[in-house]
């Protein structure tokens, strides 16, 4: 598995989607319990990570920087009552893995 598709499962997960390993082929569960092919892809697409991943920031701040062929996403939100800032890189037509990298990092310090 890449680098990315590791990415968007950790994501999705905390997301919410599930795979069911119950069922043969597996398939993965949205977080409303429906069946889907697989989960939308979060290092691509901002309109998925707006609908399934920002809501669950606690008052997030989503800034991004766009300079130099490069793309910064700058996160502020709270984390156990604590305000944390996370930046995610990535190339200047990359926004929704920058937003992504800044979201793991939340995600792994225990967001």
């Amino acid at each position: 598995m890449s680098e990315l598709q590791e990415l968007n499962e950790k994501l999705a997960r905390w997301a919410g989607f599930a795979l069911d390993y119950f069922t043969t082929p597996p398939y993965w569960v949205n977080p409303h319990g429906e069946p889907i092919n697989k989960p939308p892809d979060f290092t691509t697409d901002l309109n998925a990570q707006v609908k399934w991943l920002w809501p669950k920031l606690d008052c997030p701040s989503i800034t991004f920087n766009i300079e130099l062929g490069k793309c910064n996403c700058e996160l502020q939100t709270y984390i156990k009552g604590r305000y944390v800032m996370y930046d995610g890189w990535a190339n200047d037509n990359e926004p929704a893995l920058a937003a992504a990298r800044a979201i793991e990092q939340v995600i792994d310090s225990g967001g």
